[in-house]
């Protein structure tokens, strides 16, 4: 009796598998299917054979009408109608599909939009709070160095005018040390150059090695000799590039 008993009980487990496996294979087959009849070409083969059948099965039915009897004739043109009808409805129902799908696009588009409203309002926010912070520094200095009168503005625009002038000047202090540098740098390579290309080799790098660093105190010798080491020659931009990466 038991034994009987587990054994409908292993049937019914078996049973109940085989039916999970069968369900599992039916929805494979079901997608496969399904994508299937989405391509493109599929579609196009499905309108034409329907539309072709509308049309001839409509032809037909009416040379039935006058060649055989209208029993016939009335059937072809039911047929045709069938077809132009199921055409027309499959029609509808991609287009449908089609216009379901850019509404859900439209809508992902729009989530996203309104979450990047939300960061950008939270960014002005953040610009706000800072814009009104800078205003309170701003107050608290004038407080500070005693500029509540109505020329406060004027006196700080002068200040901001005399700070982008001392910059400009900076600039363009540099840029005339640099040039400096590069004429000085033309000068020694002019003097010790063998070769006449405003170039040095290894020998001449030496005989001009204490003049360079009497000139240029900053100069990494060690880098330009590996730069010779790569190029065979050392150029005016090879010694600048030693001495601006030691003073770095």
């Amino acid at each position: 009796m038991i034994k009987s008993e587990q054994q409908n009980e292993n049937n019914e487990q078996n049973e109940n598998s085989n039916n999970l496996v069968r369900v599992s294979k039916f929805s494979i087959l079901t997608s496969i299917f399904s994508s299937s009849f989405n391509l493109p070409i599929v579609i196009k083969s499905i309108n034409g054979f329907l539309g072709i059948m509308s049309i001839g099965q409509i032809i037909f039915g009416i040379i039935s009408w006058f060649v055989n009897d209208k029993i016939t004739s009335i059937g072809y043109v039911t047929s045709g109608i069938f077809s132009g009808t199921t055409l027309t409805l499959l029609c509808k129902m991609r287009l449908l599909k089609t216009m379901q799908q850019s509404v859900n696009v439209l809508k992902e588009e729009n989530d996203e939009l309104k979450e990047n409203n939300e960061e950008l309002k939270e960014n002005i926010d953040d610009l706000e709070s800072v814009s009104n912070k800078l205003s309170e520094d701003l107050k608290m200095l004038k407080e500070t160095i005693g500029l509540l009168d109505q020329n406060a503005d004027d006196i700080i625009e002068n200040l901001r005018e005399i700070y982008t002038s001392l910059k400009k000047e900076n600039e363009i202090h540099s840029k005339l040390n640099k040039n400096m540098i590069h004429i000085n740098i033309l000068q020694i390579i002019r003097h010790f150059d063998t070769s006449t290309t405003f170039s040095l080799k290894l020998e001449d790098l030496n005989k001009a090695k204490k003049t360079l660093l009497n000139s240029f105190p900053n100069l990494n010798y060690n880098l330009l000799l590996t730069k010779i080491k790569e190029n065979n020659k050392i150029t005016a931009k090879n010694i600048y590039e030693s001495i601006k990466t030691q003073k770095e």
